[in-house]
Parts: C-alpha cells; structure tokens; sequence
C-alpha cells in the first residue's frame, strides 16, 4: 500500500509520518518512508522564484526518489509529501492548475493521501501567513481534481486541537484495516475523515 500525507507547512506531517511508520513496523508491517523532496535537484527548487520551473524540478524530483522504492518489497509505502503538494503550492504560487495536473499524470499515485488539515504548529519565517493560506485553500481545489481525474482517494483529518499522535494513530488505524481487511467497524470517527 502506497500511502501519502499531507498539509501545509508547520502542521506536524513529518512527525506523523515518523510516528506512523514506528506504530505500522510495531504491528509486523515492512514499511518504507518516502521524503519528497528526495534529491538535490528537488531540495534547490525549493529557493527558487518561478512556479513553472519549481514544478518541473519537483516532478522530476518525485519520478527519481519514487524509481528507487521497492514498492513490492514493503507492505506499506509511507511518503511525507505528494504530487499534491505540487498541485497546492505551484497553483498558490500561479501555475494553472490543469497544466499541473498534466505534468503529475506519469508519477505513481498513493492509495491513499492523508491530508492534515489545521493551522501550522510552527511558524515559519520562510513562508507568510496568508500564503500557507492560500495553499490550504490550493489543497481543496487540486484534491477536488485529482480524485476525477486520477482515482486518488484524499481523506481530509480535521486535526485542529489534536495532537500529533493522534492523527498517526488515526492513518494507522485506517492503513491497518485496509491492509488486513479485517476489522468491519469504521476505526476513525465520520466527524474527523471527510471524504
């Protein structure tokens, strides 16, 4: 299972990740963790200016750390960052959108993407207030066409107030009933997941 979480800045996605993968390994899954940005070139887009050239490099980016997971190796393939998060930040920044998706249609797509939804814990220097804004607005919009346009489950955790743990556990719960198919009562209350 390939699965992807997500959010603005600052919400607390690489501790989840990290919690996640620790509690999946404890319950005897093989877990791979995927960092996007994963080589140079994706980690120099992130200081530079023009939208169009930062989605290219991120693409790319994403095709070569996603060419070196073996996903038949892993039971569960856990990735903080997706080419959703393409589809947010490059659209918040000016990239039309239906170009953006056109660049993502040859990258492998999650099972599932797992998108924190709150205000940023942190604040960051680096990024103002009413652009992680603008993001989170990105993120509804770009989720709305990637599911149509490439059958990608997005399940949206209303995480204000909550902590980090808990929304590990939450994805983990979720992953855990999709993997073994065994448990029959939804494990994650319909207040919390939209969608």
């Amino acid at each position: 299972m390939y699965v992807g979480v997500e959010g603005v800045d600052g919400v607390g996605k690489s501790s989840v990740v990290n919690l996640a993968s620790e509690l999946l390994e404890l319950h005897g899954l093989e877990v791979t963790v995927v960092r996007e940005p994963g080589t140079r070139i994706g980690r120099k887009a992130l200081k530079w200016d023009d939208p169009h050239a930062q989605a290219l490099a991120f693409t790319l980016d994403r095709l070569l750390t996603l060419k070196r997971v073996d996903f038949d190796e892993a039971d569960v393939v856990l990735s903080d960052r997706t080419f959703l998060s393409t589809l947010a930040y490059q659209s918040a920044l000016g990239a039309d959108l239906s170009w953006l998706l056109e660049l993502q249609r040859p990258v492998p797509k999650p099972d599932v993407i797992y998108v924190i939804d709150r205000e940023p814990l942190v604040r960051d220097e680096a990024f103002d207030p009413e652009f992680l804004r603008r993001v989170r607005r990105e993120y509804r919009r770009a989720s709305r066409r990637a599911e149509r346009e490439f059958n990608v489950k997005i399940r949206w955790l209303d995480a204000e107030g909550m902590e980090k743990e808990e929304i590990a556990e939450l994805i983990v719960k979720q992953v855990l009933r999709r993997v073994s198919d065994a448990l029959d009562d939804p494990l994650v209350p319909d207040d919390l997941v939209e969608g």
